[in-house]
This record gives C-alpha cells, sequence and structure tokens, in this order.
C-alpha cells in the first residue's frame, strides 16, 4: 500500500508547498462564482490569470508525482543489484553443490535485509491524518470492513469506465511481463543450456539496467516534456516486439536461441521493469477518484499480484502439453499487445481524471459505497457514536482536550494543502486522509 502515499508525498513536498504560495499570488482575490469576464463575453484578464495559475499548479504537481515514483524506483531496484550480489555471493561461497543451503541462507539474507530497510519507514513515516475505523476496535471487523470496501470499489467501476479499462489493461500486461520473470529461470536453463554463474549474471544485469534507465527516462521526460501515459505506450510495444521475438525461436534461426540474445533480451527487459511500473502508478493516480486513494490502490495491487498466478499456470500447461517454455513468448505478446491495444484506444485520460472528480459519478459511487454500508456519512455516524461512548466514560483530567486540540492541529495541518485539491483533485486532503486513514 506504499504507492498510496505517492500522492500525499507530493502535496507535502517542499517544492509543491513553495508552487501554492506562488499559485495563490498569482489567483490573487479571483472568485469563480463570480463574473470575470469583458463586455464582450471574452475571458476577462483575472479568469485567464487564475487560469493559467491553475493549469501550471496541476502540471508541476504531476511532475512531482512522476519525479516521487521514479526516485523511488531508482532506489528500489539499485538496492535489488545490491541483494542479488550479496545472495549470490551466499550461494557461491556455500558451494554450488550444496546449492538448496546457499538458497537457505540467502532467503534468510533477504529476511535480514527487508527488516533493515523497513525500519527507517517504520520509525519516522507519519500517521496519516484522520478518524479511525469504524466498528468494535478488533481485528475481525477491520477485516470485513476492507472486505466490503474492496468489493464497493470494484461494483464503483462501473461509474468511471477509464479507471475500469486501464485496471484490465494492467491486469494484463503485469501478469505477462512478471511471467517472463518467474520462468526464466526454467527458459534461461532448460532451453538455453545456461550454467547456474550464468544465469545470475543474468539475474544482476536485470535491476541493474532497471535502475540505470530509470534515470535516463526521468532526464528525458523532465527535459522534453513527454507525456506519462505516451512512455507507458512505448513500454508495451517494446515489451510485445520482445515477445514477438521470442516467439521467433520456433524457427531455430533467430529468436533467443543463442545465449548472446538472452543478454540482449535482459538488458531491454530489465530497463524498462522501472519504467512500466513507476508510469503504471502515476497514471493510475489521476484517475482515482479524491479521498480514494488507498482504497482504489489496494484493487490496483490486488490486479498486480492477483494475476500473477494465471500466466504461470498458462505456461505450465504449454510446457505438459508441448514440451518447451518458449511458449511463454506466446502468452506474453498476446498479454502486453492486448493491453498496450486497450490502453491506446479505450482509455482517455483526461476524460478518466475528469469522470473521477465528477459530482454526479462521485454521488453515484457513494450510493453504492452505501449498499455495501461503507460511505463516507455512515462511516462518520459511527465515529461520531464512537467518540460520545468515550467521552461519556473518559475523566475529566483533559486527556479530552488534548485529543480534540491534537485533532484540530490535525486538521489544521491538513487544510494547508485543501486549495491544491480544488484545483487539481476537487479535493481536500482532510477527506482524502479522513477516508484512507487505517487501511494502509
Amino acid at each position: 500500500m506504499y504507492n498510496a502515499y505517492i500522492p500525499e508525498l507530493s502535496r507535502s513536498h517542499p517544492k509543491f508547498v513553495q508552487m501554492m504560495d506562488d499559485y495563490k499570488n498569482k489567483k490573487g482575490d479571483f472568485d469563480p462564482n463570480k463574473k470575470h469576464d469583458d463586455d464582450d463575453g471574452k475571458p476577462g484578464k483575472k479568469r485567464k490569470k487564475a487560469k493559467g495559475a491553475t493549469e501550471l499548479l496541476v502540471k508541476n504537481f504531476g511532475l512531482i508525482q512522476d519525479n516521487l515514483s521514479a526516485t523511488g524506483h531508482i532506489w528500489g531496484y539499485s538496492g535489488a543489484v545490491g541483494m542479488v550480489i550479496v545472495s549470490s555471493a551466499v550461494v557461491v561461497m556455500t558451494g554450488f553443490w550444496r546449492i538448496l543451503t546457499g538458497i537457505r541462507y540467502a532467503l534468510a539474507t533477504m529476511g535480514v535485509w527487508w527488516m533493515l530497510f523497513t525500519l527507517p519507514a517504520a520509525i519516522d513515516l507519519r500517521k496519516r491524518a484522520g478518524p479511525p475505523l469504524p466498528g468494535s476496535a478488533n481485528l475481525f471487523s477491520y477485516c470485513w470492513f476492507s472486505i466490503k470496501r474492496t468489493f464497493a470499489t470494484f461494483a464503483a467501476l462501473k461509474h468511471i469506465p477509464n479507471t475500469r479499462n486501464f485496471m484490465m489493461a494492467f491486469f494484463l500486461y503485469t501478469d505477462g511481463i512478471s511471467t517472463v520473470a518467474q520462468c526464466g529461470v526454467l527458459f534461461a536453463t532448460a532451453e538455453m543450456g545456461m550454467s547456474i554463474p550464468e544465469f545470475l549474471l543474468l539475474c544482476i544485469l536485470s535491476p541493474f539496467f532497471a535502475a540505470l534507465n530509470m534515470v535516463l527516462v526521468k532526464h528525458l521526460q523532465a527535459k522534453y516534456q513527454i507525456e506519462t501515459k505516451s512512455i507507458l505506450l512505448c513500454c508495451l510495444y517494446l515489451y510485445t516486439f520482445l515477445s514477438f521475438w521470442g516467439v521467433l525461436g520456433f524457427t531455430k534461426v533467430i529468436g533467443f536461441v543463442y545465449k548472446i540474445e538472452l543478454y540482449i533480451f535482459i538488458i531491454f527487459y530489465g530497463g524498462f521493469l522501472a519504467v512500466y511500473e513507476s508510469m503504471s502508478r502515476t497514471t493510475f493516480c489521476e484517475l482515482v477518484p479524491p479521498g480514494q486513494v488507498s482504497e482504489f490502490f489496494g484493487v490496483y495491487e490486488i490486479s498486480d499480484k492477483g494475476s500473477s498466478w494465471i500466466g504461470p499456470l498458462v505456461v505450465g500447461f504449454l510446457f505438459d502439453a508441448y514440451g518447451s517454455v518458449r511458449y511463454a513468448f506466446i502468452y506474453l505478446f498476446l498479454a502486453c499487445g492486448l493491453a498496450a491495444y486497450i490502453l491506446q484506444y479505450h482509455v482517455d485520460y483526461v476524460q478518466g481524471a475528469n469522470d473521477a472528480r465528477d459530482k454526479s459519478k462521485t454521488v453515484r459511487m457513494e450510493a453504492i459505497r452505501s449498499k455495501f454500508g461503507v460511505s463516507k456519512k455512515q462511516i462518520q455516524a459511527e465515529i461520531k457514536k464512537r467518540k460520545q461512548l468515550r467521552s461519556s466514560v473518559m475523566s475529566s483530567s483533559g486527556s479530552s482536550a488534548v485529543s480534540g486540540n491534537s485533532a484540530a492541529s490535525s486538521m489544521s495541518s491538513a487544510s494547508r494543502m485543501s486549495s491544491m485539491s480544488s484545483a487539481s483533485t476537487s479535493s481536500s486532503v482532510e477527506d482524502s486522509s479522513g477516508k484512507d486513514s487505517g487501511e494502509s
């Protein structure tokens, strides 16, 4: 659920805070509810100035989101390179003749690695302001609440078709791309006859070029103002071509028939892993209704990890039937090709962003949430009951006042960003944190 932090971190970014101040100065005393047109009906200076300031703010907010997402993947894949090198060293020192023992030590090393690098976030990452989850304070009620919200989110997708279509495409291409990684061991050893040292080199090259190419793409995107969706489509077309190249291997002439081809493949395959992951989540950020970031990213992760079993299952059936792992490339070709088609022709990103913030659609989605018992009004009513119950049994020692002051301080801090939400996402941070709290 760390993906859901990106919009909040972007709003709190020092550069964006400064941009907010500049935006307020440029906007001046413009009131969208008042008439600011000239006598001939054309937009007046105030309206033009306010519109330009808003467009600039929204654009810069998107750039900050892209930058944060890209930087996160650069650090992530850089860490992956280090972990692969350390794990490989553990396996080598254990001895290839005791490969299973070496793998056990490597897995233990990964666990320690995760624990060490999770501590900074666990200690320093601030809790998101907002009321507690409704219902009784027990694990079952929290799990049941999360299940209901998940089903409500899936049901609400029919009102925002562009978001739904994007998730369908994401479901397809993320499974196809991950299938190649999952079946890569079998393909490299069974089809290509690679030794363990050769395969370990592939494992190191993949995250290395993922981090390196993410740095390059991040620079090019900022320099030439390339749209995120265009980069994502380029990634999918590249993976479609790479999978087609693998299918050509059935000719026994070209198509990952030689080991050198596989090394070239891993440079491009690994090189765009971080890119497609980063561009996917920042694109999805724009298609999410305000105040529902965590629950929609929960569905996003379900689409990601929930599809990871389909590709290996299909490839497993094909391997049993035909005795070749190369059929994984057929699945990758179909998955990425179909996903690219959906994104190209069935996802309108501008309309999708507008739909996610359209009041009429928001009302209809809220009605669906009410049917599942997870609407904002129902949650707030339950929270109010709990607060009244707490206050009735609390002593007058001032703890209530402290709690109230803390909440007021939290809301005051959050309200600093609310004007940006009106400009770019038509929502306040308070609303976002109120709905999203507790589920990250």
